[in-house]
């Protein structure tokens, strides 16, 4: 029961990343941003830079993938390009 819990806590986050990187993209117009950018209290630099970390590693499911990629031109996998 408590792996379940931590399971569903780690997809809340998860959630919760999406929807604020949306709104970040809704408000500034890119879907880059900088690793220490906290937005609406949320660590939004930190969570893209995890979701990309996990890209490189290949633990992204397809899924996730395609709703990254389909957000905003402005989206990349390299944090540098």
């Amino acid at each position: 029961m408590f792996i379940k819990s931590l399971y569903s806590i780690h997809e809340d986050v998860k959630s919760i990343g999406f929807s604020r990187l949306k709104l970040f993209v809704q408000q500034e117009g890119h879907a880059r941003p900088a690793l220490r950018l906290k937005f609406d209290d949320f660590a939004l630099g930190r969570w893209v830079a995890h979701r990309r970390a996990e890209h490189q590693k290949g633990i992204l499911s397809v899924e996730r993938i395609k709703v990254l990629e389909a957000l905003h031109e402005s989206w990349t996998w390299d944090a540098i390009k």
